[in-house]
């Protein structure tokens, strides 16, 4: 005699739904900790460029020091470099808009990076004066935001020098730092 018993196989549909009620909430936790970290990584690679970049141009400097008796930075900051980064779009003259692309943009005079999420990043460049008596290098400044100025590049052993001038009681020349090559604005002397 055959007996008809149900066996039960599979889920219910009440626990298909906790389990995906728990999916999604495990999901909204986790996607904006990946997408932050995302950012947090390209910020961090930007600023080894950056900082590649600043290192380059002082080096730079003193090749030209060396060189002609004078320090000066270059017309594109990323001939300064031994290894362009990689991305660098050599061929390009303005903004990068490509991801991960850096360019130099020579009508706006600013050093650019396209983000992996398509947020255009700039860090404004100026060679400095080379006229004959005027010499000055440039400055470097910049942040991630367009329109953000951020701090002027600072020379921090010229920073030094200031703050012990300072601490000293050296009386500036019309009341400021003498050596506007080196702008002190951003110097700590505390």
């Amino acid at each position: 005699m055959k007996t008809n018993t149900l066996k039960n196989k599979g889920f219910t549909l009440i626990e298909l739904i906790m389990v995906t009620i728990i999916l999604g909430i495990l999901a909204a936790v986790a996607i904006p900790r990946y997408v932050a970290t995302v950012s947090k990584a390209e910020a961090a690679a930007e600023d080894a460029v950056i900082s590649s970049i600043k290192s380059g141009l002082e080096t730079y400097a003193t090749e030209q020091f060396m060189a002609n008796g004078r320090r000066s930075w270059p017309t594109d900051p990323f001939t300064a470099l031994n290894t362009s980064p990689s991305g660098h779009n050599t061929l390009s003259i303005v903004d990068a808009v490509a991801d991960a692309e850096w360019t130099f943009n020579t009508t706006t005079s600013a050093i650019t990076h396209m983000r992996g999420d398509n947020t255009l990043h700039h860090w404004d460049y100026s060679q400095g004066t080379t006229t004959s008596g005027q010499e000055s290098v440039g400055t470097f400044a910049g942040g991630r935001d367009a329109g953000n100025s951020g701090p002027v590049y600072v020379n921090h052993d010229w920073c030094a020098s200031y703050c012990y001038d300072i601490a000293n009681g050296m009386q500036m020349p019309n009341g400021g730092w003498p050596f506007p090559e080196y702008p002190v604005e951003e110097c700590d002397c505390s």
